[in-house]
C-alpha cells in the first residue's frame, strides 16, 4: 500500500509530504502553517495554559 498525501483544499495526490507542501505553496499561495492552522489545528492548540498567549 503506497501512502499518498491529499491537498484538503483541490483534492491532488502528492507521492511524499515535500510534494504537498510545494504544491500547496505554489497552487494556493499558502504557507505550510497557514494550511495546518486552517485544516488541522484543534482549539487552543499552541496557547499557553498558564497566560493564555500564543506559543
Amino acid at each position: 500500500m503506497k501512502l499518498t498525501y491529499i491537498c484538503k483544499i483541490c483534492g491532488k495526490e502528492s507521492v511524499n509530504n515535500n510534494g504537498l507542501i510545494s504544491h500547496i505553496t505554489q497552487t494556493h499561495k499558502l504557507s505550510s502553517k497557514d494550511y495546518y492552522d486552517k485544516f488541522f489545528k484543534k482549539e487552543n492548540e499552541g496557547i499557553c495554559l498558564v497566560c493564555g498567549k500564543e506559543t
